[in-house]
């Protein structure tokens, strides 16, 4: 009989196919699991009962008369089979119908396989009787009970059910993702708590399932902007999908979703339909914005450290010659293209001081210090410059503690920031300074009355050489970049056609 146990041993996608077909033909499948792990596990225990049997008996295992059966190896697992399928709620009629159908995959297997027709037969046979004694089995205990005993375990295992039920919709509800599950036609059966705030703003747990009067409504409906992809993805092969998309979530603004869709895993085709997550991922694409954009800074400052010094000095020398050259007599007349020259040269080292402090590993000279005082100390060369162009500087400095800042730094930072902020004003505009305390955190910020920055740019602030003035070098926004990088701060950036304000978040106030 070794040769019928690897036959089944090595067959178990085979077995698994073939009843699953006979349960769809003749639709065993309305009231047992679907999922596939589950029908491998009933294939692999009836297997092993099949494969403890042929190591038991070296020959067909006849049925007796006066054979008890409570003793047997082969009715002790269909005992157990019994007691397992009462309590789920499946009859003696289902239950037997059920292993008919596995019985005859058993043979199907045999009989599709080229053995002797003589050991094809004691195979058949050996099969037979071992499905005949299961049935013994649980026969023998179903009709064991009486039928008091057999309402009692019912209704203990329609509580079990029921908290079981109870869990998996309280676990479904808890899941801080938006879940939304459709049926077969896509009408959505089902939204979990996070998909209901997402939806309407405000829920209670279990609204949708146990709601009243439920009416299925199309994605079309509640959902628009899925439509579109939902369509794709129906209209391919894949089981499984994910796409990024970003929607207008009401009052938060724009939201960056990581949409996956799921067919059903159901192997019967009991259940179709479609299971698709929303996974809020707009703060993770910000931080991945943020880090390229140190990425970037970081790169130029590498670069500035290797080439800055190299650059200065033949760029001294030139200068130093230009100056003597334009005192002299026979240049009198050159005058104004001497003096060119050295601007242009002052500009250019002007920029590669820029770059210098973009440097990776510039140390800096943490103090505990009031943002306010460093306000008020520059506020006098801010002022003028602003009364130069005719315009004004509002001083709007709040309580807030000390932190720990490198005075020169965050000179330079404000400096940067408010001179961008003149410069994109016309005359008679304000600029606005405010300091205050806000979630622990003690927050700068400029805000002007410029036309405001464009979406292109402002996707890629801070990156040198991307600016919105016409001589610009985009190096000022990089270097306050990085100050607020070394000051464990961020910058965060709201813009409009009235204007545009920097806010400057020290996150460590101690």
């Amino acid at each position: 009989m070794h040769i019928l146990a690897e036959l089944v041993m090595n067959n178990e996608n085979f077995l698994l196919k073939r009843t699953l077909t006979y349960a769809l033909k003749y639709n065993y499948v309305k009231y047992t699991t679907t999922l596939e792990e589950a029908r491998i596990s009933s294939i692999t225990g009836l297997s092993q009962a099949l494969l403890t049997a042929l190591d038991t008996y070296h020959d067909v295992p006849e049925l007796y008369i006066d054979e008890d059966y409570s003793l047997d190896q082969i009715a002790a697992y269909g005992i157990l089979q019994a007691r397992r399928h009462r309590y789920r709620g499946i009859n003696l009629e289902m239950f037997l119908g059920l292993m008919i159908y596995y019985r005859q995959a058993y043979l199907d297997l045999v009989l599709e396989t080229d053995f002797p027709e003589t050991s094809r037969n004691k195979y058949l046979l050996f099969i037979l009787r071992f499905f005949d004694r299961v049935e013994m089995g649980f026969i023998r205990e179903w009709t064991s009970e009486s039928r008091e005993d057999l309402i009692e375990q019912l209704q203990i295992s329609n509580r079990n059910i029921t908290n079981e039920k109870n869990k998996y919709l309280t676990l479904y509800e808890s899941i801080p993702t938006p879940i939304i599950i459709l049926n077969q036609n896509n009408l959505i059966d089902n939204l979990n708590l996070s998909a209901v705030e997402f939806l309407q703003g405000t829920a209670t747990p279990g609204a949708d399932y146990y709601a009243k009067n439920r009416v299925k409504q199309s994605v079309e409906q509640v959902f628009p902007w899925l439509v579109e992809e939902l369509n794709n993805f129906m209209a391919g092969n894949n089981v499984k999908a994910k796409i990024e998309k970003e929607i207008n979530h009401h009052e938060n603004g724009i939201k960056t979703l990581l949409i996956s869709f799921m067919r059903m895993l159901d192997v019967s085709d009991k259940f179709k339909g479609t299971v698709i997550i929303c996974t809020d991922i707009t703060e993770r694409k910000q931080m991945e914005a943020a880090m390229s954009r140190l990425d970037r800074l970081h790169l130029v400052g590498e670069m500035a450290a290797s080439i800055g010094h190299e650059l200065r000095n033949p760029m001294t020398t030139v200068r130093g010659y230009l100056q003597i050259l334009k005192d002299k007599d026979d240049y009198v007349q050159d005058m104004e293209s001497f003096v060119l020259m050295i601007e242009e040269l002052d500009r250019a080292n002007s920029i590669i001081t820029e770059f210098l402090s973009l440097a990776k590993n510039k140390l800096v000279q943490l103090e505990c210090k009031n943002l306010n005082d460093v306000v008020l100390n520059i506020f006098p060369l801010i002022q003028v410059k602003a009364l130069a162009q005719d315009m004004n500087i509002n001083l709007r400095l709040g309580n807030i503690p000390d932190i720990c800042i490198d005075d020169k730094e965050i000179r330079q930072l404000l400096l940067n920031l408010v001179y961008n902020g003149l410069e994109s004003m016309s005359s008679g505009g304000t600029l606005q300074i405010k300091t205050c305390v806000k979630d622990e955190e003690v927050i700068l910020s400029i805000q002007d009355q410029g036309h405001g920055i464009d979406p292109d740019v402002l996707e890629k602030l801070g990156t040198p050489f991307i600016t919105t003035k016409p001589e610009g070098t985009g190096l000022g926004l990089a270097v306050c970049y990085g100050i607020a990088a070394r000051h464990n701060a961020n910058i965060d950036v709201t813009t409009s056609e009235k204007g545009t304000t920097f806010i400057v978040r020290f996150l460590d106030s101690n």
